[in-house]
């Protein structure tokens, strides 16, 4: 369960991610659910993992460590105000259930290169989720993820600046 749950749903993310992508944030983590996991499977991606919780971001930091993920980093501190040190702009913002959509659209926008998406795990329930009106200068995609793995749809949201 802990395989589908967590693993296999974190790793859906990287349908979404830009090709020639460099740079990526994992916006409220946690412990680095879904930065750790793409990561490992990403290796030339920058993968900054973000949360506001110093005790998440311990483990998260000791994770990384521990996996040896030269490719990762980890930083304690609100996507939602200024931290120093953060390496922006980035190709694409993940949002697992860190969010409200529509704060996850701003924050994406604060956050990435031009051209870059804001990726958000919507569900994982058969039918189409709905998802409130993108705000102005925003266009959301929504598209079913399909995968061997997983007993459902991955419903993937793509956040694009217009």
């Amino acid at each position: 369960r802990v395989f589908d749950r967590h693993i296999a749903d974190a790793l859906m993310y990287i349908h979404g991610i830009p090709r020639g992508a460099r740079a990526v944030v994992d916006v409220g983590s946690g412990v680095g659910l879904p930065g750790i996991p793409m990561a490992i499977v990403m290796p030339d991606i920058a993968m900054t993992i973000l949360d506001r919780a110093e005790r998440r971001t311990w483990l998260a930091k000791r994770a990384v460590r521990i996996l040896s993920l030269d490719n990762a980093s980890v930083v304690t501190g609100d996507a939602q105000r200024p931290i120093p040190g953060l390496s922006e702009p980035y190709d694409a913002a993940l949002f697992r259930a860190s969010l409200p959509i529509s704060q996850a659209a701003a924050t994406f926008r604060a956050m990435t290169t031009v051209g870059g998406v804001g990726l958000v795990g919507v569900s994982r329930l058969s039918e189409r989720p709905d998802i409130p009106e993108p705000p102005p200068g925003v266009d959301f995609s929504l598209t079913a993820e399909e995968s061997l793995v997983l007993d459902s749809p991955f419903w993937l949201l793509r956040m694009r600046a217009v």
